[in-house]
């Protein structure tokens, strides 16, 4: 791993949006997603430059909620977008510029370092193709390698080098084992911030609820965060971060993914997605004169048609988590 302050850009003119008819405008923007949310925060947290560079540059520690409001609505943007989604993508880019330092070693970093930034996306991706499938699935192994294809071409709109990318799926799963073995560690960051999902503050626009009244509320919330987190994290990182996974965790994880399931087929598909996404659906619908149910009814019924005759009955495949 480097962390010299080095870019690689590249041209993003040939860089295609994402539409309704790919799997991840079916997945990525739902709101089941923030189930799994701890664990694509911490796995960042948790590569030794993301970490430090949080820890200069973001205001995190003071506004627990301000990272996560700010980057998720523009990183859904780079996917919903559509015709708007590659000056997004730049906009994206552009906060990461100014993201530069030292390390504790001397080494200078930067926001825009091609590896340092391809992590931060492969933790979405790794959520939306194995994280959604334990989530919303089970997928296919079809549908897996669908879904990291068209993560492929999300990435590409930020015009960074495609050189350190991953081309196939089965190649991004020995990246990313590599990466959970070798390189990510208990950061300062990381464990500060699993103290927050421990006992997390009051989110904005909850402030009326009197602090002991809060205190209580949070209780049930912070531990099904935990259990979603013990039980979605791979298990190198589990155990370096300390993360209790007994029998019992284990039994609470199986019981709250079946209440995600169930809550997610049980919700009116244009209620699913968060504000960004569901804008995007809209716009589309617009477009096409229909109505944003009917459309996504559509965009599922496309993605069921196989691709190929090799892969579309495969099964599914789950690496270490």
């Amino acid at each position: 791993m480097t962390a010299d302050a080095s870019t690689g850009s590249e041209p993003a003119h040939d860089a295609v949006p994402l539409g309704p008819e790919s799997l991840t405008w079916q997945y990525f923007g739902q709101l089941a997603g923030f189930a799994g949310g701890s664990v694509l925060q911490l796995l960042q947290l948790m590569h030794p430059v993301l970490g430090h560079a949080v820890e200069d540059h973001s205001t995190v520690r003071s506004d627990p909620f301000d990272r996560l409001i700010r980057s998720m609505g523009p990183i859904y943007g780079v996917v919903y977008d559509g015709p708007h989604a590659a000056r997004t993508a730049t906009q994206v880019r552009s906060y990461h510029e100014r993201i530069k330092g030292v390390l504790p070693d001397g080494q200078r970093y930067s926001g825009l370092n091609p590896e340092v930034y391809h992590w931060a996306h492969a933790t979405f991706v790794h959520g939306l193709v194995y994280g959604f499938s334990e989530l919303c699935g089970p997928f296919t192994r079809a549908e897996q390698e669908q879904l990291y294809a068209e993560s492929r071409q999300w990435y590409a709109l930020y015009g960074m080098t495609m050189r350190n990318v991953p081309e196939t799926l089965d190649e991004f799963d020995a990246y990313w084992e590599r990466y959970v073995d070798e390189v990510l560690e208990a950061t300062t960051a990381s464990q500060w911030l699993l103290d927050i999902f421990a006992r997390p503050p009051q989110p904005p626009g909850f402030e009326w609820i009197p602090t002991p009244l809060w205190r209580l509320i949070r209780i049930p919330g912070a531990h099904a965060a935990l259990v979603f987190t013990a039980g979605l994290m791979p298990p190198t990182a589990r155990e370096r971060l300390g993360l209790r996974y007994g029998v019992v965790r284990r039994l609470e994880f199986q019981v709250l993914r079946h209440v995600v399931r169930t809550a997610v087929r049980l919700t009116p598909r244009r209620f699913r997605y968060h504000p960004r996404p569901l804008a995007g659906w809209k716009r589309e619908a617009a477009s096409r004169a229909t109505t944003v149910s009917r459309l996504i009814r559509q965009s599922e019924q496309s993605a069921k048609q196989p691709r190929s005759s090799g892969t579309a009955a495969a099964a599914a495949h789950t690496p270490r988590l």
